[in-house]
């Protein structure tokens, strides 16, 4: 009986066995259908030595084709220079990788008088061909074919050599890489925050410059800005902060996807809209512009294509890269803050209200200031107040052109300031529709603000009168 059970035993073994070898070889049919004869050679990285053996010191020149463009490379005086285009800036490193590549190739299978596996290859049609030649003369020549999808490796042909190899596909990678890949890469200048003076934003029709407000921009209209803009003539105040993140945003263009070299016959400037820019944005520092982005037309996926002032590549930006962009008329630049006036500045304010002028009087200030509305005396707290509510508010939106909006003022408030530059300020808070109010502030005229925050503080003023 345990003799019977034994020999089940050892048939359920058998029929496992067989089951695996049958699942194993049709897995592996699968992942590669291509003829292996029995006397090929399978080789790993392992036990054989690179197929190609280069003497760098004596190449001349060295050349691939892909891509439909032939790249050659030739060494003159220690410098790689490309023979398509002699002057283009070629990263040498780049060069000597191709060098490299070609010395560290190891096969994983070699075929001999195999026509199968040569037809498809396709070495008639290769993906690149590679041409090495050096200084005495003589060349070599390699091709690299079909790429077996399922191994991921590239059939390579050595000129001379009957065999067929198979080589990974990343070992052959710096052999597909375009032009623009094989250049020096540019980087854009560095420069700190306190180094920046002006942004310009030129556009079709409109030239925008904002600048720091220097002590002597007498026609200026507040010391409590320090950017302002100049577009077309018109001076308006800016907002530092904005202006300083835009510029930083500026910084943040990646140099990388490479679409065209101007010097290139096969570059036109129209086909990126680069003959007429979209718009050009400069940056300045105390030494003149430093940097210059010119823009183009933007894709079909929203990237614009661009270019430095100073260089002859163009690049495609990233969508990241082009939304920052979107917010850069004079009119996104304007302070938030409608006024900043501080409460120690003001000798005295007349503040006209529904139709009534009041005065506000500041006296000896400091701690010991004496407040008085119309002459009597107020507390420090409800004065303190009225300034913050003021000083505290923001704007909702911004209009271009306000000469429609010529109604009477609803509250106007006409500050004198012991302040050696525009000791005479107005803020004038003129009715816009049944939302905003239009603020003007010593004659500009484009921020608006909620009827809300002008009810609020005009109600902060008539507690005073109150007391």
């Amino acid at each position: 009986m345990r003799s019977k059970k034994s020999f089940f035993v050892l048939i359920i073994a058998l029929v496992v066995i067989v089951g695996a070898y049958l699942l194993v070889d049709t897995f592996v049919e699968k992942e590669d259908t291509r003829p292996i004869p029995l006397d090929d050679k399978i080789g790993t990285a392992d036990t054989l030595t690179p197929l190609v053996t280069i003497d760098r010191t004596s190449v001349k020149s060295i050349s691939y084709t892909s891509l439909d463009m032939k790249h050659t490379f030739t060494m003159e005086d220690g410098i790689w220079i490309y023979e398509e285009h002699r002057d283009y800036p070629l990263y040498q490193a780049y060069i000597n990788n191709l060098l490299t590549a070609v010395s560290n190739i190891n096969y994983t299978r070699m075929f001999t008088d195999n026509a199968e596996i040569t037809e498809y290859a396709n070495f008639d049609e290769p993906l690149c061909d590679i041409g090495v030649t050096y200084t005495d003369g003589s060349t070599a020549h390699y091709k690299i074919g079909t790429l077996n999808p399922t191994t991921k490796t590239y059939y390579f042909q050595i000129e001379g050599d009957p065999a067929v190899y198979m080589v990974k596909e990343d070992a052959m990678a710096a052999f597909f890489k375009t032009i623009y890949e094989l250049s020096i890469p540019e980087e854009l200048p560095q420069i700190g925050t306190n180094e920046l003076t002006a942004l310009e934003i030129i556009k079709p029709g409109s030239n925008l410059k904002f600048s720091k407000v220097e002590p002597e921009d007498g026609d200026f209209y507040t010391d409590t800005i320090l950017w302002k803009s100049l577009e077309n003539g018109v001076i308006r105040p800016a907002d530092g902060t904005a202006v300083l993140i835009f510029t930083n945003d500026l910084f943040t263009v990646v140099l990388r996807n490479l679409v065209g070299y101007t010097d290139f016959e096969s570059t036109k400037l129209e086909d990126f809209g680069l003959d007429e820019p979209s718009c050009i944005y400069r940056v300045h520092t105390a030494d003149g512009p430093v940097m210059g982005l010119v823009m183009g037309d933007t894709t079909d996926e929203g990237r614009i294509y661009f270019m430095l002032e100073s260089s002859k590549f163009i690049y495609e930006c990233t969508t990241t890269f082009a939304e920052k962009l979107v917010n850069d008329d004079v009119l996104d630049f304007l302070p938030a803050s409608v006024c900043s006036i501080g409460l120690d500045e003001i000798i005295y304010a007349d503040v006209t209200i529904e139709g009534e002028t009041h005065t506000l009087t500041v006296e000896n200030g400091g701690d010991e200031a004496t407040y008085r509305v119309d002459g009597t005396e107020v507390p420090h707290i409800p004065v303190a107040n009225f300034i913050i509510e003021m000083t505290a508010m923001i704007a909702a939106d911004t209009i271009e052109d306000s000469s429609a909006y010529q109604d009477e003022p609803y509250l106007t408030i006409d500050f004198v300031r012991n302040t050696d530059k525009f000791s005479n300020m107005t803020l004038k808070f003129i009715p816009y529709d049944i939302n905003y109010y239009l603020v003007e502030f010593n004659g500009m005229r484009n921020i608006l603000v909620t009827k809300r925050d002008v009810e609020e503080l005009a109600a902060t003023f008539k507690v005073l009168l109150d007391l």
